[in-house]
């Protein structure tokens, strides 16, 4: 269980630190600020639709076999 909680606090800074570095990033790049907003909401209905998934599978086949 331990390599599943650390992997889920990785995953939950990198999203957020992604959102503190958009702007700058965008503007490096030369993107809208309509674009980055669409990437952070594309990111993030897939990791609502995806943890379904993933909880899923998790329960058929054991949280252990899917982190290992």
């Amino acid at each position: 269980m331990k390599p599943l909680m650390f992997e889920t606090f990785v995953c939950s800074m990198a999203m957020m630190s992604f959102v503190a570095l958009a702007g700058p990033i965008a503007r490096v790049l030369g993107l809208e600020p309509w674009q980055v907003g669409g990437a952070m909401t594309a990111s993030g209905i897939a990791w609502m639709i995806m943890a379904r998934f993933w909880g899923g599978l998790s329960d058929r086949r054991g949280a252990r076999r899917l982190t290992a």
